[in-house]
């Protein structure tokens, strides 16, 4: 079976609070880890207004991460996540 999940956006308004950079809801966030999470948990396509940032996760997904490497950190930014108070 293959599984394919949408929509996937980069704006800062459709990502997780722990994914969204700055206080600009029209801002990109880090889409690239919401890409890799999903990728992780097996999901074979993705439908996205940002296909080239799917790619780059993909094509990103093998390489090495760990200690030493630098890797994008999740950023308060005092925004309310949708349907939290």
């Amino acid at each position: 079976m293959k599984i394919g999940v949408y929509t996937f956006r980069s704006e800062n308004q459709y990502l997780p609070l722990g994914l969204r950079r700055g206080a600009v809801p029209t801002d990109h966030g880090d889409a690239l880890a919401e890409y890799r999470a999903h990728l992780d948990l097996g999901v074979d396509a993705f439908a996205t207004d940002y296909p080239d940032a799917a790619v780059l996760a993909r094509s990103d997904r093998d390489r090495p991460r760990g200690p030493g490497l630098v890797q994008p950190s999740p950023m308060e930014n005092g925004v309310a996540e949708e349907g939290r108070d």
